[in-house]
């Protein structure tokens, strides 16, 4: 059991009681991208989450902020008041983070196998050459880490089958209206429906995997164009705006007779700002990079 499922744990048993009345309540519309997002908990365990996050890191920030506040500026009342509305706007933003989460963590399982979607299909149109059975596909398919979330499902799927009894029409219908991914529920609705029709399962695999794969090699080119772009733009921002930074903080520095003072910005601009600036750039382009899964 990792961290977070210990933790989540830990809060629904402290406020079992609070999160069964009000959980479906205040979260009533996040149930579904909880499951899309394979976030394995309730609407009421989530609650949970959000209640004790707040109790624990509201009361703390203003703890902390008080006395801060209080030793910089040496005003009580001020101090509490400051305090008051910095742990608002906290509470505020856990509650606008807790919210976003599961939407966010669903967009990012969707580009994954959007990612991976054009090779998975490709390998199971190479199996289904061989008259392999659909629920063999899945499971030979599951076994394979390099699909990343695809794996996930199609083990999901294999499992349905083998320990739950499902029959493949069946728990096809069942992922595919509960994936993340409107390209995946597109394929495993079409495997179903050619299964039910009696229709070429090889030849479908195919034709989806020439799709997907169209739908890949033009979003590396546009990829590529906007790391062609923001190369323009880190040349341009960090290495020639910070010569330029040097140059014209050094002038200023001997002219105004600080050049001291100018000689700590210059150190801290180049040993923080330009690899802060440089990790944002590199996070951005893993951000949107097509070839994560």
């Amino acid at each position: 059991m990792s961290e977070s499922e210990d933790y989540g744990l830990l809060a629904y048993r402290i406020l079992r009681p609070v999160a069964k009345k009000y959980g479906k309540k205040v979260f009533a519309d996040l149930q579904k991208d909880l499951f899309k997002a394979g976030m394995k908990m309730t609407v009421e365990e989530y609650f949970a989450i959000f209640l004790l996050s707040e109790i624990i890191v509201v009361p703390l920030f203003f703890i902390i902020s008080t006395i801060l506040l209080y030793t910089a500026i040496g005003d009580l009342v001020t101090s509490l008041l400051g305090s008051v509305i910095f742990s608002i706007l906290i509470a505020i933003s856990i509650l606008a983070l807790v919210y976003v989460y599961p939407a966010n963590t669903l967009q990012d399982r969707s580009k994954k196998i959007d990612n991976a979607l054009h090779f998975a299909t490709l390998y199971m149109a190479t199996l289904s050459t061989t008259g392999m059975p659909a629920n063999l596909m899945f499971k030979i398919l599951s076994g394979f880490e390099e699909f990343g979330e695809i794996s996930k499902i199609s083990r999901q799927i294999s499992e349905d089958i083998e320990i739950f009894g499902y029959d493949i029409p069946e728990s096809l219908a069942r992922h595919a209206d509960n994936v993340p991914n409107n390209g995946l529920s597109e394929l495993l609705w079409g495997i179903r429906a050619t299964m039910l029709s009696g229709g070429d399962l090889n030849k479908f695999l195919e034709e989806k995997s020439k799709t997907f794969t169209n739908l890949f090699k033009r979003r590396l080119e546009e990829y590529v164009q906007t790391m062609s772009l923001f190369m323009e733009m880190y040349i341009t921002v960090v290495i020639v705006g910070t010569i330029l930074l040097i140059v014209l903080s050094t002038i200023m520095g001997m002219m105004g007779g600080f050049m001291d003072q100018m000689q700590t910005v210059q150190v801290l601009f180049i040993g923080l700002g330009v690899p802060f600036v440089t990790t944002a750039f590199i996070l951005m382009l893993k951000t949107i990079s097509p070839t994560e899964v």
